[in-house]
């Protein structure tokens, strides 16, 4: 109903809200195609209106949904757009997103001990979006009972002595 009356008034704002809204209750149901193209879609809105919060939450989504399919290098990659765009508008909920998907396809390529660091740094952020810690847990859980507590103690040190910007350099440099 929303998007529909969105599209009639020709709110392209309130036609993207709409869109990314619906795209993450599809993506939370497993209908990840569905809710890409909804989040496509608002890329193209948000680059026509000019709103870069928005380009960074879409692209996000975006890399959330690839890691849902296993696409490690399209969530890699919409990952890494969102971080330059998010650390350029200084939003730190969208860069400690970024920075959590990008960790998650570390995981998922092996490098558990640098993927481990970034996702405690994540944990830990006070401006860290719930979403993102809850996506975290299991991971974070399953590394806490498989690793030695010292590579677990190590990665929180490391993280603590880290600011955002730290974090954001060290994963451009990959």
């Amino acid at each position: 109903m929303a998007g529909f009356v969105a599209q009639e008034n020709n709110n392209r704002f309130l036609v993207m809200f709409t869109g990314t809204n619906l795209g993450t209750v599809l993506s939370e149901l497993g209908n990840y195609a569905e809710a890409a193209a909804y989040f496509r879609t608002n890329l193209v809105l948000a680059r026509e209106i000019g709103d870069q919060r928005r380009l960074a939450m879409n692209l996000n989504y975006l890399s959330l949904t690839a890691l849902h399919t296993h696409d490690l290098d399209s969530a890699q990659h919409h990952a890494q757009q969102a971080l330059a765009v998010a650390h350029s508008i200084r939003c730190e909920p969208d860069v400690l997103s970024s920075i959590a998907y990008v960790a998650h396809v570390w995981a998922r390529r092996g490098n558990v001990e640098t993927a481990l660091r970034a996702l405690l740094y994540v944990d830990q952020h006070p401006a860290a979006l719930a979403r993102d810690k809850h996506f975290n847990a299991t991971l974070l859980a399953a590394w806490r009972q498989a690793l030695a507590p010292e590579i677990i103690a190590e990665a929180v040190a490391w993280g603590k002595t880290k600011q955002l910007d730290d974090v954001v350099t060290w994963i451009d440099r990959g």
